[in-house]
């Protein structure tokens, strides 16, 4: 598995393994955020807190007040590598964030 680190520390950025329940009381390094931007069509935004789920994709709500242990039917996927209509996301630990 290749390993995603954060964008502002440098630090790995640690997945919730397959069959781990996602929770509040996860660990700094897997609370993260991210910045992205539909290409060309919107300016960049920060995502609410989310995980790294075992594909290595951003799983977080798209409003950057949320968060995803309140809102488990209205969590979006972000992949973590460019795309055809997305930009890359830039990962980072909500802790580096604040």
């Amino acid at each position: 598995m290749r390993n995603i680190f954060c964008s502002l520390c440098g630090v790995i950025l640690d997945p919730v393994h397959r069959g781990q329940t996602p929770s509040e009381h996860l660990s700094w390094i897997q609370k993260i955020r991210a910045v992205q931007s539909t290409l060309g069509t919107s300016i960049p935004l920060v995502t609410g807190l989310g995980y790294l789920n075992d594909s290595l994709e951003l799983v977080a709500p798209s409003d950057e007040e949320l968060q995803f242990h309140n809102l488990v039917d209205e969590l979006e996927t972000y992949p973590l590598y460019k795309t055809p209509n997305r930009f890359r996301a830039f990962t980072f630990h909500d802790a580096c964030w604040r």
